[in-house]
């Protein structure tokens, strides 16, 4: 229960974590890359930075044309589809990403490397990419007061692990979760994570905290600890499911969650 309560003292804000690039653009090289699920809110809007052609003779990409299909919106044409990074080059203060699929063809994508917030691609398969990539997601605070130093992966799919080094208490590891829902429950307790060979990681008794966002929807927060057998566990086991009391969330990022403990791991 102390543990619990530090960790508690310890709460860490992080940002959501898309596995953005930035300038280091030759992870696209040979990559698989598929568009983001959007929210249902934001799908009737489609993608910003696909197109299907460039002008005859010119590589301006403000002469691309929107992908576009009769009677099918850009989300419902894109979305799960898997394309292959064919090459890329500059142009202006974008990257031009030549991808392909067996269904559409070529497909062309404006990336900015500057505004992470306009990355519309999520990475499947990376052959470049290095060892030690996704440990740059993980931050570490210090507590002076405590006496304690805290690692954390960044928020994804709902979730974020801690490891958490006491003086006290000596390394603890901790799961955050939260989910939003509609439906308002109160003083309700347990969370469980499944990994993706049916194993069920559970505490029914961890106390769950209910706010409300600004979508007006309630979200409901909680943590458990965990030992370092189920981080090992989950680090070669990709969570593909959550549930905070009754409420639950397919996990569509797993294999990343799972590479981004296994660094919190070494840390």
């Amino acid at each position: 229960m102390k543990n619990l309560v530090l960790v508690c003292l310890l709460f860490v804000s992080v940002m959501s974590w898309a596995q953005f690039p930035g300038e280091n653009v030759t992870l696209f090289e040979g990559a698989t890359v598929t568009p983001k699920q959007l929210s249902e809110s934001f799908q009737r809007f489609g993608y910003d930075n696909f197109y299907s052609a460039l002008k005859e003779d010119s590589k301006d990409v403000d002469r691309l044309k929107e992908v576009y299909k009769p009677g099918v919106r850009k989300y419902d044409l894109l979305y799960g589809k898997k394309f292959t990074v064919a090459s890329y080059y500059p142009f202006k203060d974008y990257y031009i990403l030549v991808l392909t699929n067996e269904e559409l063809g070529t497909v062309y994508y404006k990336y900015s490397p500057e505004y992470e917030s306009s990355f519309e691609l999520d990475f499947i398969d990376v052959p470049n990419l290095p060892a030690d990539f996704y440990c740059q997601y993980i931050t570490y605070q210090e507590f002076p007061k405590h006496q304690a130093v805290d690692y954390s992966t960044e928020q994804q799919d709902r979730m974020y692990f801690s490891r958490t080094e006491t003086k006290k208490y000596g390394t603890m590891y901790t799961v955050n979760l939260n989910q939003a829902t509609q439906e308002l429950e109160v003083n309700k307790k347990g969370a469980w994570l499944l990994l993706d060979d049916g194993t069920k990681i559970e505490h029914t008794t961890c106390p769950i905290e209910v706010k409300v966002n600004s979508a007006a929807e309630y979200v409901y927060y909680t943590y458990f600890e965990l030992t370092e057998a189920q981080m090992k566990k989950i680090s070669e086991h990709p969570i593909v499911q959550t549930s905070v009391y009754t409420f639950t969330h397919t996990v569509a990022q797993g294999a990343k969650i799972s590479k981004m403990v296994a660094c919190l791991l070494k840390k």
